[in-house]
């Protein structure tokens, strides 16, 4: 790849500069010697970085109309796994591709392991890169050491032995170094599920929170504790009672900021995220791209025939519990 000129987007340079800062990010494995599965990093290890071109519609991509999952694939690179000298799968923790839309704009996908980062911590990833990106050239880089993250485990207090729980659920379930394996590159396409936007103002949350804490009251909820052993057993039981066609996942949140991540050119136009081994329906909430107010997108992922319906009837169900038929509406649909 030619070198980038000082006005234009070199997310090489950049990228090579984030990882000087952060801590090196290596490999999940499950070694023989190892009782666990442990995050290793050696010298000469790397990330996954890909620069690609495509003559999609970067405008279709962008929307917040239906759109087919399985269009999002080629904007992402897959974690694959590598083979090791000592016999245990070494499993990448992070990828990324940079698209380029001609005269369109750019999309940078990130592709990583829940093991290593949850959601801020990656969005936090996004917006360090952004930052040194947008700020080569200039003597801002050092000001942003106070903003590195923490990879030190130890500093984690676990009083109820939740990791000992799950090592122990491991090998109730027959799961070993030897037989240990994360699913990497999906064999077919993502179903036929599509994901659609929805937009809910400042407004209409303030009204739904107050319609959830008066029925809230009314109702004296309270909670069922239980042991993380339980738990695992009980949500992981191959009889369960649990009817898994109405299971829905919720990822994301307002506070991850990801509208945040500026590479020098502004706000991005669209923030995805998009699940390729997921069988079931999930949401992924964030703030508003558009910046009007603090209102929130819900981005909705379904089957085809399930989204129709619930794009049918979710907007005006909703609607009709807070009353709101003489206010304005509460949810504006794609």
């Amino acid at each position: 790849m030619p070198d980038c000129p000082t006005y234009g987007f070199c997310p090489q340079t950049s990228l090579r500069l984030t990882f000087f800062d952060l801590a090196e990010l290596g490999y999940l494995t499950w070694s023989p010697q190892s009782v666990m599965p442990e995050i290793i990093y050696c010298d000469g290890d790397s990330v996954s970085f890909t620069v690609t071109e495509s003559n999609f519609s970067f405008n279709h991509i962008c929307g917040n109309h239906l759109r087919d999952t399985n269009e999002f694939a080629p904007l992402a690179t897959h974690l694959v796994p590598r083979s090791s000298t000592t016999a245990a799968v070494q499993y990448p923790l992070l990828a990324l591709r940079v698209t380029l839309f001609p005269d369109s704009g750019i999309c940078v996908g990130q592709t990583f392991n829940h093991v290593a980062a949850d959601g801020i911590s990656a969005t936090h990833f996004m917006k360090f890169w952004a930052s040194v990106c947008s700020n080569l050239g200039g003597e801002a880089k050092g000001l942003l050491s106070h903003s590195l993250p923490s990879y030190d485990r130890t500093t984690i207090i676990d009083p109820h032995g939740i990791e000992k729980a799950y090592l122990n659920y491991l090998k109730k379930i027959n799961i070993t170094q030897h037989s240990f394996i994360l699913p990497t590159i999906p064999t077919d396409p993502i179903h036929d599920k599509v994901v659609a936007t929805f937009i809910m103002d400042s407004q209409s949350i303030e009204k739904l929170k107050k319609w959830i804490l008066r029925r809230a009251i009314k109702k004296n909820p309270y909670f069922i504790l239980s042991s993380v052993e339980n738990l695992l057993d009980e949500f992981f039981a191959p009889n369960t009672d649990t009817d898994t066609e109405r299971l829905i996942g919720i990822f994301g949140s307002p506070k991850m900021g990801a509208y945040d991540v500026n590479f020098g050119w502004g706000r991005p136009n669209k923030f995805e995220i998009v699940l390729s081994n997921e069988d079931h329906g999930y949401l992924v909430l964030s703030e508003r791209g558009d910046n009007i107010d603090r209102g929130f997108e819900i981005s909705v992922t379904l089957k085809k025939l399930e989204m129709a319906a619930f794009a049918s009837f979710f907007p005006d169900t909703l609607s009709s519990l807070l009353h709101a038929s003489s206010a304005l509406p509460l949810l504006s649909k794609y």
